[in-house]
């Protein structure tokens, strides 16, 4: 059992039991980010168990290892069964203009110093749960990356695996 636990903490595997939802989070790439073990939480904005449309605060902390100028967090919605995948969506690391993005003004990056390298960083945004198609299983996963200035490697890449216990 002990050396289960140190595998899966080792591979950025870890898996949550709340009053809200149990999930699974695995985290698949470190790129110009560490994303240690547990250092995340995804919560109902309600305190309610998921289904189709709930609102889920998404957190990730770690450390960003390059300056961050300017980047997006991007999320895929894929369900059990289902070719494709079925929801997406971004939000930008900072607020952008025409002249370029300002990491002193964070939309869902947060640098504890945008100047120094490294800094720890906080990764925070909303995102709506489809409902999935109603003939499928109500299993799903979230892949989420995140891409800087350069856009390759990503930032990092990890993936949150859910169920619904009941039809939304």
């Amino acid at each position: 059992m002990r050396a289960a636990i140190v595998i899966a903490a080792l591979l950025g595997v870890a898996a949550i039991a709340s009053a809200q939802q149990d999930y699974t989070v695995t985290v698949t790439q470190q790129g110009n980010f560490t994303v240690p073990a547990g250092n995340w939480s995804f919560q109902s904005t309600d305190g309610q168990p998921w289904s189709g449309g709930s609102q889920v605060k998404c957190m990730v902390e770690g450390q960003a290892l390059k300056q961050i100028k300017a980047g997006t967090v991007q999320y895929q919605f894929w369900q059990e069964y289902e070719e494709h995948f079925i929801s997406q969506s971004s939000q930008p690391y900072f607020q952008c203009d025409n002249k370029g993005c300002d990491p002193t003004t964070p939309v869902s990056l947060f640098l504890s110093d945008p100047f120094s390298v490294p800094t720890n960083y906080q990764l925070k945004f909303d995102v709506t749960l489809p409902a999935g198609s109603a003939d499928k299983p109500k299993s799903f996963h979230m892949v989420m990356w995140g891409s800087d200035q350069d856009h390759s490697p990503y930032d990092f890449l990890l993936e949150l695996h859910y169920n619904f216990t009941s039809s939304a």
